[in-house]
């Protein structure tokens, strides 16, 4: 995985668990919603990322090889 990717699941994870502080949802709807918001600020920062950089982020060099990582726990 490379450290762009990284950082884009980091950003995603940080983005929904601030906003679920702050509002403090209950229940699946509530929860739902705050992680489709999460994953609204994790595109965008994606895309912000990508339209700076000027190339794509996520690409088959550097996307996570499920398989490896399931053989190597094994």
């Amino acid at each position: 995985m490379g450290s762009e990717r990284i950082d884009e699941v980091f950003e995603l994870e940080t983005a929904t668990r601030e906003l679920a502080k702050e509002h403090r949802p209950q229940g699946l709807k509530q929860n739902k919603e705050i992680a489709q918001i999460g994953g609204n600020i994790a595109k965008q920062t994606h895309d912000n990322l990508e339209k700076e950089l000027g190339r794509t982020v996520i690409s088959n060099q550097n996307a996570l090889n499920y398989q490896y990582v399931e053989e190597k726990l094994l």
